[in-house]
């Protein structure tokens, strides 16, 4: 198993709670979940430009959020994103130069952080 480092793991200590706050989802709803059925509003897709489907290891699969805002003006220092839930979750890192070539029609193909001994990898284009 691999050693997580400490901003590694202090950037998801922080970032999760904030992630499904911001998503309107409840901390066991995880975001790509079917947060309707639990009495919260549905969260897949909300404030997404492309949510891409990530590649198909240890038999599951995760989405991500790629938001409009970070399309419209990418931040200098790139954006992180958590992936949908499956007992687990990843990050998913963009840099800058990511994000202005995914708004500007190109596509990108990242691999996530590894979590439970496995990453994936998510091709990243507008649709």
């Amino acid at each position: 198993m691999r050693e997580v480092d400490r901003r590694e793991f202090l950037a998801t200590l922080i970032l999760t709670p904030v992630a499904f706050k911001l998503l309107g989802c409840s901390e066991t709803c995880g975001y790509g979940s079917d947060c309707a059925g639990e009495g919260e509003a549905e969260a897949e897709g909300e404030g997404c430009a492309v949510q891409p489907g990530s590649t198909k290891v240890s038999g599951h699969t995760h989405t991500v959020c790629v938001e409009q805002g970070d399309l419209d003006n990418p931040p200098a220092g790139g954006a992180t994103y958590t992936t949908s839930s499956t007992g687990h979750t990843h990050t998913v890192a963009l840099t800058q130069a990511d994000l202005e070539s995914i708004a500007g029609g190109g596509s990108v193909t990242i691999t996530s952080s590894s979590s439970g001994g496995h990453t994936h990898e998510f091709a990243i284009a507008l649709a």
